[in-house]
C-alpha cells in the first residue's frame, strides 16, 4: 500500500445509473490532486431501481463502509448528502463512522436542505442537529447556506467550498456565437421553472422569431411538449433528453445564452459549466446563485416564476452582442480563478489535512 491517507467517500448511486450534481462533484474530485494526495474509497448506498433494489443497495453500502472502517485504515469519512432520504441514509453511515471512531465530514448539497430542516418534525430536526453538531467538519456550497446551517448547528468547523469544474474541458466550447440559441440543462420539471421558460419563449419569439431553445434533461418531456404545442412554439423548442460528455459539450458550444429559472437551488453545477463554456447566464436569485452570477456583470438575475422578466433579460442579452461578449469573458475568468478544480482541490485537501492531523 502507498503512503497516502485513506478517505472513505459516500454519496453516489451504487448502480451508476443516476447522474446529478453530487456525482459530478465526486467525479471532479476523483480526477484531481485530491485523488493524487489521498486514497479515495468510493461507495454508494442507494439505487435508481425499485424499493427492494434501493434497500439492498443501502444495506450493501453500509456493510462496505463498515468493512472499510474496520479493516481499511480509513482516516476520514466524507459523506455527501442532500435532503430527505439522502440525509437519512447518510445519518446511518455517519453512525457507522462514529462507531469505528472515524473523523467525519458532512458535505451538504441541494437547495432544499434548509427547508427540509424547517418542515421536518421535531425528532428529525433533532437528528439533523445531532449529525451536524457531532461532525468533525461541515461543508456547504455557498455563504447563504453557511449562514443557514450556522443557525441550525453550533459546529464551529463549517466551510464554504464551491462546486468545482475542470475549465480546460470546456475550452472546445469557447466559440463565437451569433445566432440567438438558448440552452436549459436540468430536470424537466416544474420547480426548475420550465413552465415559465416556455411562457418566456413565447414572448421572446414575438420580438426575435429566429430564437431557438434547446432543453437538455429528463423528466416531464411529453407534458412540456404539449405546453409548447398549446403556445404554438414547438418549432422553436428542441427537447434533447439527458446529455453528458461530448453531447453536453456540443450543447454548450451551440448555445449563445444559458437560462435556469429554478424556484429552488443549492449551487447548480450546470451554471458553473455554462460559465466555463463562456455563456452569459439568466437565472433566479435562489440558493447560492447570487454568489456566482452578479446581476449585469456576468449574467442577469430575475425573480422566480416571472416569465415576463425572464423574457426581457433574455432579449436584452440576445439583442446586444457586446454585452454578451463582456459577460462571456467575465464568466471564463471567474471560473478559472474561483471554481476550477485545481483551486477547489487545494481547499478540500486543506480541510482533510487539518482533520487528519488534528489541528
Amino acid at each position: 500500500m502507498d503512503g497516502r491517507k485513506t478517505i472513505a467517500m459516500v454519496g453516489v448511486y451504487a448502480d451508476g445509473k443516476v447522474h446529478g450534481g453530487i456525482c459530478a462533484v465526486i467525479d471532479q474530485y476523483l480526477h484531481s490532486s485530491i485523488a493524487e494526495n489521498y486514497r479515495i474509497l468510493l461507495s454508494g448506498n442507494s439505487s435508481a431501481g425499485s424499493s427492494l433494489a434501493k434497500t439492498a443497495a443501502f444495506i450493501r453500502g453500509c456493510f462496505t463502509l463498515a468493512k472499510r472502517c474496520a479493516f481499511g485504515r480509513v482516516s476520514l469519512v466524507h459523506l455527501h448528502t442532500a435532503s430527505g432520504t439522502s440525509f437519512y441514509r447518510k445519518a446511518v453511515c455517519f453512525l457507522i463512522a462514529k462507531i469505528f471512531r472515524k473523523k467525519t465530514i458532512v458535505h451538504i448539497h441541494g437547495g432544499g436542505f434548509l427547508d427540509f430542516y424547517a418542515t421536518s418534525p421535531a425528532p428529525i430536526r433533532m437528528l439533523i442537529r445531532i449529525v451536524l453538531d457531532r461532525a468533525d467538519a461541515i461543508i456547504v456550497l455557498s455563504e447563504r447556506f453557511h449562514t443557514g446551517i450556522g443557525s441550525i448547528s453550533k459546529n464551529p468547523n463549517l466551510h464554504v467550498v464551491f462546486n468545482p469544474i475542470s475549465s480546460a474541458c470546456f475550452g472546445k466550447a469557447l466559440t463565437e456565437r451569433t445566432s440567438p440559441r438558448f440552452l436549459f440543462v436540468g430536470d424537466v420539471i416544474e420547480r426548475k421553472g420550465v413552465g415559465e421558460l416556455m411562457a418566456a419563449m413565447k414572448i421572446v419569439l414575438g420580438s426575435m422569431p429566429a430564437a431557438h431553445l434547446t432543453i437538455c434533461g429528463a423528466g416531464r418531456i411529453d407534458f412540456y411538449r404539449r405546453v409548447c404545442e398549446d403556445l404554438h412554439i414547438s418549432d422553436a423548442v428542441t427537447f434533447s433528453g439527458f446529455v453528458s460528455g461530448e453531447a453536453k459539450l456540443s450543447a454548450f458550444s451551440a448555445a449563445s445564452l444559458f437560462v435556469l429559472p429554478s424556484w429552488v437551488e443549492g449551487m447548480p453545477m450546470v451554471i458553473i459549466e455554462a460559465m466555463a463554456a463562456g455563456l452569459p447566464v439568466v437565472a433566479t436569485p435562489v440558493g447560492g446563485i447570487p454568489e456566482v452570477i452578479e446581476d449585469g456583470i456576468n449574467g442577469f438575475l430575475v425573480p422566480a416564476r416571472d416569465a415576463a422578466a425572464l423574457a426581457e433579460r433574455i432579449l436584452r442579452i440576445a439583442a446586444d452582442p457586446a454585452l454578451g461578449k463582456s459577460m462571456s469573458a467575465e464568466n471564463i475568468r471567474k471560473v478559472k480563478e474561483v471554481f476550477d478544480i485545481s483551486v477547489i482541490a487545494e481547499q478540500v485537501c486543506g480541510i482533510y489535512e487539518k482533520l487528519i492531523q488534528g489541528t
